[in-house]
């Protein structure tokens, strides 16, 4: 319990989070690189210090999304993959989580998967 005091958690959009809960779930979470998936949330870091949570009932839908990132060497140009995990909720992106790590983004995406019901993996076009 105490630990869990220490927990600062925010949303996506920078607002703080002050539910005990959230803070416990947290410290007890399945962690799979910079995510932590609990029984009531998603957790994660992305890039700074900051500690982020989306509800597990906001998530809907889960998916991998791999960026070419070109890089210059002594020998030319050379293309690294990175990964994002993307999650979303109603049709709106909730987050992208980065990555250098594909796995990481495998394990979390199985993670949600055994705690929320109907979860949709995959990328699907939007509906124009």
């Amino acid at each position: 319990m105490a630990e869990s005091k220490n927990i600062r958690l925010y949303t996506p959009q920078g607002g703080k989070i002050e539910d005990i809960g959230l803070a416990e779930d947290y410290i007890r979470a399945d962690k799979a690189g910079p995510f932590r998936v609990g029984q009531r949330a998603l957790f994660y870091r992305d890039g700074g210090l900051k500690r982020y949570c989306i509800p597990l009932e906001q998530i809907d839908h889960a998916f991998t999304r791999v960026v070419a990132c070109a890089t210059h060497c002594c020998c030319g140009t050379m293309d690294l993959n990175t990964f994002r995990l993307v999650v979303c909720g109603k049709g709106q992106e909730l987050a992208a989580v980065y990555t250098e790590t594909e796995s990481y983004v495998d394990q979390a995406q199985e993670l949600l998967k055994q705690r929320i019901p109907g979860l949709k993996l995959g990328y699907t076009a939007p509906a124009q």
